[in-house]
């Protein structure tokens, strides 16, 4: 098949401000930023943000309240990332709604973002058994 990278559309009630903070906390790089959208890049995948209104079905309800199904992550590259990342996130504002904290084989702590998205941050301490393999080594 030849998928190359995954894209994922996140929507954001402040184009620059989710910008600022995509890009200074996990060091994301914008291509593109117009009024309504912006293009957001690590290596191959792209990270879109899309301006929507405060009353959009987009937004995520509730996501402060706990962790929740609905939710995307990136993988850290050690423990100490996890942990690291997560201080950075609170100092920015962010709520932190778990964690860090050590959950079977991960260190993980989810947050949410200046538009209400919940973010889950994780290191799998062994290699995954996914299709792909390790992604530790990528």
């Amino acid at each position: 098949m030849g998928i190359k990278a995954l894209h994922v559309a996140i929507p954001t009630l402040d184009i620059e401000k989710a910008v600022a903070f995509y890009t200074q906390l996990f060091g994301l790089k914008p291509t593109r930023v117009a009024e309504q959208y912006a293009h957001l890049y690590y290596g191959p995948h792209r990270i879109s943000l899309l301006k929507t209104g405060p009353d959009s079905p987009s937004l995520q309800q509730g996501a402060t309240e706990g962790k929740r199904s609905r939710h995307f992550g990136f993988h850290a590259g050690s423990p100490e990332e996890v942990d690291d990342l997560a201080r950075r996130a609170a100092a920015m504002g962010a709520t932190i709604v778990a964690g860090p904290e050590d959950s079977g084989d991960e260190r993980r702590f989810f947050f949410v973002d200046p538009s209400g998205n919940q973010i889950e941050v994780y290191f799998e301490k062994t290699p995954s058994s996914s299709p792909g393999g390790d992604v530790r080594q990528t």
